[in-house]
């Protein structure tokens, strides 16, 4: 494709960079329907992270979908975040993030911004999933394949709710920090969940009023975790 087309036909009418499709997206107003960026088959080297600063105008969700049957087809590769999302609802469904970075996490959600996955892969990153003051959740089942520091933190009344999807672990990925981290009036609900597979490291590392409310579900990792001060789980 070429970012002088208008990246309304897959082929020869695409745009070439992620960059560009965002940018037309948040141009547009949806009158309150959704805005699909439909991805083709490959690996997307990211230096920098899609940054979506702002909700769409006039409502909607921005939809981010590669190949729902087989994500894995579809890689967004990162040096350090691949998106950072503090506004609107942003569903990516069907796509295998990942990053280079020690500490950073490839999914970065902040202020009043709701991210949704779908069918995502999470592979090798400095951590998965990281919200402040935000909102997570998981629309459909996902699966991980690849080591973190963590697969989920949220920080700063922070909330996550599995709503009752599976998450897949293939080949024992490990947790440095915990798969879960949980401070400072954040809640984490993942009742009704189911985990299959196996992880190492701590489950989870809760702190600072940071609640995680299990329904009985145990999170992977061959430890429990910590309860420091403050921390509450259910």
């Amino acid at each position: 494709g070429s970012d002088a087309n208008d990246g309304l036909s897959a082929g020869a009418g695409a745009f070439a960079t992620l960059a560009k499709a965002f940018a037309a997206a948040e141009a547009i107003d949806t009158g309150g329907h959704d805005i699909t960026v439909q991805l083709a088959h490959g690996t997307y080297g990211l230096v920098q992270p899609i940054v979506v600063g702002r909700a769409l105008v006039g409502g909607g969700q921005l939809i981010v979908q590669g190949d729902v049957a087989a994500p894995g087809m579809v890689v967004v590769d990162a040096v350090e975040q691949a998106f950072a999302i503090s506004a609107g609802q942003v569903l990516l469904r069907g796509i295998k993030v990942q990053n280079a970075s020690a500490v950073a996490a490839a999914l970065s959600v902040t202020g009043q911004a709701h991210l949704m996955v779908d069918a995502v892969v999470f592979g090798d990153a400095g951590g998965h999933l990281e919200g402040v003051a935000a909102r997570l959740s998981l629309e459909g089942a996902c699966s991980i394949d690849g080591n973190a520091g963590f697969h989920l933190r949220l920080t700063d009344g922070a909330q996550f709710n599995g709503n009752g999807h599976s998450v897949t672990l293939a080949g024992t990925p490990e947790f440095l920090d915990a798969f879960c981290i949980c401070t400072h009036a954040s809640v984490a609900r993942f009742a009704g969940q189911s985990f299959v597979g196996s992880a190492l490291g701590a489950g989870y590392d809760l702190a600072a009023n940071g609640v995680i409310d299990s329904g009985g579900v145990t999170l992977p990792g061959d430890s429990a975790g910590v309860v420091q001060t403050g921390g509450i789980y259910l």
